[in-house]
């Protein structure tokens, strides 16, 4: 069920720009984009500060014009594959939950996620996101 959610994407202000880690690499771009896609809005309530928020946004932000993180993505797919957890990586390159794990720690939030090891489907049953 959660396999389902094969991107995931961080709002990062209040006319809905996002910023997401693409194959074409790290991007900041609006949410209507995915106007004709499927997708889920998680909300996080109280329990993210508005400080936390501001980082969080912050760190996705100033990771605009990195690299897409074909490493990660090798190493996230052997984890997924054999359950093998190879964390293999490149400064300044991003898979997109990667991105968001990063940013969401960077604001407090999940400190228990391997933002190498994430996957969105992870992120979906964290956040009890269903199709």
């Amino acid at each position: 069920m959660y396999a389902h959610w094969s991107h995931t994407a961080l709002v990062v202000d209040k006319d809905g720009s996002l910023v997401e880690a693409e194959i074409t690499g790290v991007r900041q771009d609006a949410i209507s984009r995915y106007r004709d896609d499927e997708y889920h809005l998680v909300r996080l309530g109280p329990e993210f500060a508005a400080q936390d928020r501001r980082s969080a946004v912050t760190y996705s932000k100033d990771q605009v014009g990195q690299g897409f993180g074909f490493l990660d993505m090798f190493g996230a797919g052997v984890y997924l594959l054999v359950g093998w957890p190879v964390r293999l990586t490149r400064r300044g390159h991003e898979i997109c939950s990667g991105l968001v794990v990063r940013a969401l720690q960077a604001g407090g939030q999940v400190p228990q996620l391997d933002p190498l090891l994430t996957l969105p489907a992870d992120l979906a049953k964290l956040y009890n996101v269903r199709p």
